[in-house]
């Protein structure tokens, strides 16, 4: 985790360019959809 604005997580990858920004509180659960896009935006391959 880079840091957190508010509710927002951003987070930076050393290898890869780019930032990835997650909206929500830490606690909350992720909605499927949006797991898949952010997994997607981390160019980590397929779920």
């Amino acid at each position: 985790m880079d840091r957190i604005r508010g509710s927002h997580r951003i987070l930076k990858n050393e290898s890869k360019s780019g930032i990835l920004v997650i909206s929500g509180k830490p606690s909350d659960d992720i909605p499927i959809g949006t797991l898949s896009s952010i997994w997607k935006q981390a160019k980590l391959g397929e779920i």
